[in-house]
């Protein structure tokens, strides 16, 4: 769709609608008028303030930063969510009661309660303890309860 410029367009920003309802995305409004009346409403929306104007109380840098700063008062993990992810699909079947190790010599910090590992089986969360899908046998790997399938993957999702 192409934006038409008109003459009398041309004005004073301050005269802009910035209260349309664009809750549904941007589409083109056919006028740079038009464009214009949807982005303010958008900066709008994003800063939480009166009007498009108005400078909003913190940016998104400071924002970040109070992110950051609460994950780690409240020890939430940090990107993602977790320390690291490795995936592991074994070439032959894994027999249950052996130990699977987490691949590229990654370690987590034990604790038997899947707090700090979660493992993942073709995409579905697996329930740690013994007597459910896996325990934690060292910090570097665990034992499945059941046989393993060649080509499965294995996700490891280390959180501490």
């Amino acid at each position: 769709m192409r934006t038409r410029l008109e003459l009398e367009q041309i004005r004073n920003a301050a005269l802009y609608n910035d209260g349309l309802n664009i809750a549904s995305g941007w589409t083109g409004q056919g006028t740079l008028e038009g464009d214009l009346h949807a982005v303010i409403s958008q900066i709008k929306t994003v800063t939480g303030e009166p009007h498009w104007y108005t400078a909003p109380g913190r940016n998104m840098s400071q924002m970040a930063g109070d992110i950051t700063a609460l994950q780690g008062a409240s020890g939430i993990p940090t990107v993602g969510g977790y320390k690291y992810r490795e995936k592991y699909s074994p070439g032959v079947a894994v027999t249950a009661g052996t130990e699977v190790v987490i691949p590229n010599g990654r370690t987590y910090t034990q604790n038997a309660d899947g707090k700090n590992l979660e493992v993942f089986l073709n995409g579905q969360a697996l329930i740690p303890g013994a007597s459910y899908d896996y325990a934690e046998s060292s910090v570097s790997g665990v034992i499945f309860t059941f046989n393993v399938k060649k080509h499965e993957v294995v996700e490891f999702r280390v959180l501490q």
